[in-house]
């Protein structure tokens, strides 16, 4: 039986220069540490026979996604959504805010925000999708 391999890659630091939490917020794009990151992490799964590449559609991580693609341009880089950042109305709050809770955005979630049971909805859609779809193969996810 031929095994698919999931490589599971978080984005490159992002330029955040008013320290807020971010979440699904548009245009937070990797900072210069960032591109450094991403890059490291592509030389590192470089020698592996990668045939595709999804990302979350947010911009941190598809700057990611299309670094790593670098390495292997026959791989496509597929946007999914279910790799979405989590959906939460403490995003563009300052971090300290957030530290005052410690991080809990789940525990007073207010209406429109994802539970962790959407979270691990969503990213059990992806994972039935990839299995599906690329039996075998090496994948790479991009996402938070």
């Amino acid at each position: 039986m031929k095994l698919t391999t999931i490589f599971f890659l978080r984005h490159g630091e992002v330029h955040n220069p008013k320290n807020i939490f971010y979440a699904r917020l548009p245009h937070f794009r990797l900072s210069k540490q960032g591109q450094k990151e991403a890059e490291k992490a592509a030389q590192c799964l470089r020698n592996q026979p990668i045939h595709v590449i999804y990302s979350s559609p947010m911009l941190r991580a598809r700057q990611t996604a299309k670094i790593v693609q670098n390495y292997h341009p026959a791989a496509p880089l597929r946007i999914s959504k279910h790799l979405l950042e989590v959906k939460t109305s403490y995003q563009g709050l300052p971090r300290s805010a957030l530290e005052k809770i410690g991080w809990d955005i789940y525990a007073l979630p207010k209406d429109g925000d994802e539970t962790r049971e959407d979270v691990l909805a969503r990213m059990q859609h992806q994972l039935q999708l990839t299995l599906k779809r690329h039996h075998g193969e090496k994948v790479i996810w991009v996402a938070h």
